[in-house]
């Protein structure tokens, strides 16, 4: 099950997340062939106006196309959807401890293909339970610690000179040179 990167929220990393969330979309449709909305919101656990919005998006690009409705006689039939084989070249990467597998279609009968490398991919993994160890995705923050405030004077040039004036001691007092 694909997840959707409900933890990136600062406004600049939107558009990863939009970007991220159109993948995992492409991917979905993908694996499973013509799919409904409502199986990638299932599958993918994307809400389901946020995948209407980027369907929409991937549909005027030209990356996928609706290909048929299905349902029951009464109410509304859903749209299936599927990925545009006619105006696109795809290509498949799949990275795995043996290496990165890849398959290239139509670049080869067009002379678009130079060259395939071979390459080892090394992928860590836990001590103890030999399973792969994935990143995630998280926000972060840093301070500037030499940057001038309003003052005109920096975060380090504060806090050195409260420890010089004394109004901060380090107990043991040799650990003021490890400070400074």
């Amino acid at each position: 099950m694909f997840n959707s990167l409900k933890t990136i929220s600062s406004q600049k990393n939107l558009s990863v997340k939009r970007d991220y969330n159109k993948s995992i979309i492409l991917n979905t449709v993908r694996k499973y062939g013509p799919v409904t909305r409502t199986k990638i919101c299932k599958v993918t656990d994307i809400h389901l106006a946020s995948i209407s919005g980027l369907v929409k998006e991937l549909s005027n690009s030209g990356y996928l196309i609706e290909s048929g409705a299905v349902g029951e006689d009464r109410g509304r039939k859903q749209v299936l959807l599927r990925i545009n084989t006619h105006n696109w070249f795809v290509v498949g990467v799949e990275f795995s401890a043996d290496g990165i597998k890849a398959i290239v279609a139509d670049l080869e009968a067009t002379g678009l293909l130079v060259q395939i490398d071979k390459h080892k991919l090394k992928v860590p993994r836990g001590d103890r339970t030999g399973v792969v160890i994935e990143p995630m995705l998280t926000d972060q923050w840093f301070v500037a610690m030499s940057k001038p405030g309003a003052d005109g004077k920096s975060i380090t040039e504060k806090a050195l000179e409260v420890v010089h004036s004394g109004e901060i001691k380090f107990y043991p007092e040799n650990w003021v040179n490890t400070y400074n």
